[in-house]
Parts: structure tokens; C-alpha cells; sequence
């Protein structure tokens, strides 16, 4: 796992006018966006999905959270990466992004 993946991602989502929360920001649901950090193969990443909590029940905040990590999943996919959603982060969304090899 190097960083290298994490900043191929970022700069792809950059392109398009997405760019993910800093660490500061992904804490205590205060704001909503999405992370990327180092996957746990070579050539992926982690992307989460964070709502801002505004008393939304679960499932609601779930669903934004989703939302708002689709956008940067769907861009990645059209560079040719797949995707695999990881269960029990509820209510963030998480799935692990495998880019193509350069």
C-alpha cells in the first residue's frame, strides 16, 4: 500500500471538481464529502462517504453518505477501476476502489 494510488485517485477526482475532506473535516460528522486513504491491495483505495449528522435517523445519513461517495466511485469506474462495498461502517458507506495499473 503506498500513497501513490491514493494520489492517482485524487488527482482523477480533482479533474472533474471533486475533492475529498481533510482529515480535520472527515471527524465527528460534522461536515459531509468523501475520504480516500491507501486500500489494503496495491493500486486501491479506501473511499468513505461521510453526512453530516443533522438528526436524520441511520439510514437516512447512510444514504447520503452514499450518495455523496458515488459520485467519486462512478468517476474512478470510468477510468476502468472496479469497486467492492464493505459492510458495517454504517453510517458512513466504504468501498474499497482498485485502480487499473498504470
Amino acid at each position: 500500500m503506498t500513497s501513490t494510488a491514493v494520489d492517482r485517485a485524487v488527482s482523477i477526482l480533482r479533474t472533474v471538481g471533486l475533492t475529498p475532506l481533510a482529515a480535520g473535516e472527515a471527524r465527528g460528522f460534522k461536515a459531509s464529502g468523501f475520504t480516500v486513504e491507501p486500500g489494503p491491495e496495491e493500486n486501491s483505495v479506501r473511499i468513505t462517504g461521510i453526512a453530516k449528522f443533522a438528526g436524520q435517523d441511520k439510514y437516512d445519513e447512510w444514504n447520503e453518505a452514499r450518495i455523496i461517495a458515488q459520485k467519486a466511485v462512478d468517476v474512478l469506474e470510468r477510468q476502468g477501476a472496479g469497486w467492492g462495498e464493505l459492510d458495517g461502517h454504517e453510517p458512513n458507506w466504504v468501498v474499497d476502489v482498485f485502480l487499473p495499473s498504470e
